[in-house]
């Protein structure tokens, strides 16, 4: 089963007009997206959904934890989540393209594929920094990378005071 096929709604089989899916969310989940700075993840995923005719209100949120690169230190770090992503989805004749908020889907098909929304649901519950203080790692970031980038910033590093090709630049100025 591709991981997209997991987290897919039959929105014709729903009888009540409220219902609601459970789903977890593992590593594998986060594989299927390329290029994603999600590493690994432990989520549970709940989707509600209110049934009004051909409309469907949906409420997925979204509670655990990522593993992300601290932005500081680059260290493998378990972030928390907890997130909320509300939308629309409409059954409808023919094809249509989706807004916003609103997912349309062919009145023939008539199931949600949840995948693309919940992985935004997570991906937007994380702050756009991610450090090791803020994910509540006791010791915080790599105290040697910390060291290297405060020497950097206020220009005492010794790997550019040795090099003879920097001494011949600064000869121009």
């Amino acid at each position: 089963m591709a991981a997209g096929e997991k987290y897919t709604i039959d929105l014709l089989k729903i009888k009540h007009i409220a219902d609601d899916y459970r789903f977890e969310v593992s590593n594998r989940f986060f594989e299927s997206f390329e290029g994603s700075t999600i590493k690994e993840g432990n989520i549970t995923v709940s989707v509600s959904i209110e049934k009004t005719a051909n409309t469907f209100d949906t409420h997925i949120t979204a509670e655990g934890t990522v593993k992300v690169e601290c932005d500081r230190c680059l260290n493998l770090i378990d972030f928390p989540v907890k997130g909320e992503l509300e939308l629309v989805v409409k059954l409808i004749e023919g094809h249509k393209e989706d807004e916003d908020e609103i997912v349309y889907i062919p009145m023939g098909e008539g199931v949600f594929n949840a995948t693309q929304h919940i992985y935004d649901c997570i991906y937007l519950a994380l702050p756009i920094r991610k450090t090791c203080e803020e994910a509540g790692v006791p010791e915080g970031c790599d105290s040697k990378v910390i060291e290297k980038l405060t020497r950097v910033e206020y220009g005492n590093d010794d790997d550019e005071a040795g090099d003879p090709r920097w001494d011949k630049l600064k000869d121009l100025l």
